[in-house]
């Protein structure tokens, strides 16, 4: 049951990153570039929110058919499987959404990670095979590269201030609270840099 556990909330970790996928290939096409790869952060989330999207009352379930909580109910089980069946056409569905001629079987995809080492750890030589490997790998710095013009605070502050404007008052792009939250945070964390800024140069000015 343990395991049965895990694979739903597998199913939902799985979902949350085709549905990112799917969201990443739509914007490149809209505007013809690469999409834009997964990070670390992100897969933190989606582990986050996986979990969250497993009921308590399915966790309950499975502790009880564990033998760790009373069975009360003999549906509990049939329940339980009845949601991982639905999770996983879900997935097949999403899955299916992506742009490949031969889309992968949403079973094979949940446990696509079974065949990778888990219990092995490196050997020393191993370590430096690799840490040398990453060295000669590294690529040489473009010698006609143009460094990033980093622009004033003034300028940042003012197009924050733009962006603020412009979604509170379009009607074709639309953020949720949360979205217009971190717009904010971010509009006061330069305003505060710029009123610090302002101050340094005054106390300056008496020296």
């Amino acid at each position: 049951m343990q395991k049965l556990l895990i694979l739903l909330r597998l199913a939902q970790y799985r979902k949350l990153l085709v549905r990112n996928r799917i969201e990443a290939y739509e914007i490149s096409q809209e505007l013809n570039k690469e999409p834009i790869p997964i990070n670390i952060h992100d897969s933190i989330n989606f582990s986050i929110n996986a979990w969250n999207s497993v009921s308590q009352q399915t966790i309950v379930n499975c502790w009880k058919h564990a033998g760790i909580l009373l069975i009360s109910e003999t549906d509990e089980i049939d329940e339980i499987e009845d949601q991982a069946f639905q999770d996983e056409m879900e997935l097949q569905d999403l899955i299916n959404k992506l742009p490949f001629d031969d889309p992968m079987d949403a079973d094979e995809f949940l446990c696509i990670d079974d065949c990778l080492k888990s219990n092995e750890g490196l050997t020393d030589d191993e370590i430096v095979s690799m840490v040398k490997s990453n060295n000669n790998n590294e690529p040489e710095a473009d010698p006609n590269e143009v460094p990033p013009v980093v622009i004033s605070v003034t300028k940042a502050l003012g197009y924050l201030d733009d962006l603020v404007l412009f979604f509170k008052h379009s009607s074709d792009v639309c953020i949720n609270s949360n979205e217009s939250n971190v717009l904010q945070k971010l509009r006061h964390q330069v305003l505060k840099s710029h009123i610090n800024n302002s101050k340094q140069t005054t106390l300056d000015s008496f020296f």
